[in-house]
């Protein structure tokens, strides 16, 4: 791929995270005022969050510009692990667009086989988990976004790298999980664990070995 439509490609992507999932969030919360409803909790949050983000994607984008697509994927895996923290949500759009930098990045490289499997290695594993949660427990202990965001790490590491991902984000979620129990006082009885940040942040630290 040409260093041009490597640029082209990242600019499409990070737009597409600020224009397709923020959209129908933005004519949600109109809906709800012009139906004479209170608005969304979230909107000011939202406001505030997509000014910070996309500032700190453009930022990424004309500072690393050497490495447009790879600039473009940590800018990404910045908002998704974000997005995850403050409202326990992976829009599915954004790792649609990581993963489609992902192939793109790393096509050349490897074959289509190669490329597939690491998709689905990091993806099966957490969907295996969550239906068998489902159906020994009754709980979703995962949700679909942490699936997405799994296959979409998984385009740009290798099988055995997108599983490392995984056994790096369970391990600082249960750590970070301990601690805020120790931390405290009154501790919730169910703690919900923003697991897509960690897959996130473990996928951060594994982009060095690619």
């Amino acid at each position: 791929m040409t260093p041009l439509a490597a640029a082209i490609l990242a600019q499409i992507a990070i737009a597409n995270i600020f224009v397709s999932t923020p959209a129908r969030l933005a004519l949600r919360a109109a809906l709800r005022k012009a139906g004479g409803r209170p608005a969304l909790r979230w909107t000011t949050s939202l406001q505030a969050g997509l000014t910070l983000g996309l500032s700190a994607a453009i930022w990424l984008q004309f500072s690393f510009g050497g490495a447009p697509l790879l600039t473009a994927a940590i800018a990404i895996a910045l908002l998704l692990a974000a997005c995850d923290l403050a409202w326990r949500w992976l829009p599915p759009g954004w790792s649609i667009a990581l993963a489609v930098l992902g192939i793109f990045a790393t096509l050349d490289g490897q074959s289509w086989l190669s490329l597939l499997a690491g998709i689905a290695s990091p993806a099966l594993t957490l969907l295996a988990l969550r239906q068998t949660f489902l159906t020994l427990r009754g709980v979703e202990a995962l949700g679909l976004g942490d699936v997405w965001l799994a296959a979409a790490i998984g385009a740009w590491l290798d099988p055995m790298l997108g599983l490392l991902a995984l056994g790096l984000a369970a391990l600082s979620g249960l750590a970070a999980a301990t601690i805020t129990r120790l931390l405290t006082s009154a501790p919730p009885a169910n703690p919900k664990v923003a697991f897509g940040s960690h897959l996130c942040f473990a996928f951060l630290l594994l982009l060095n070995f690619v």
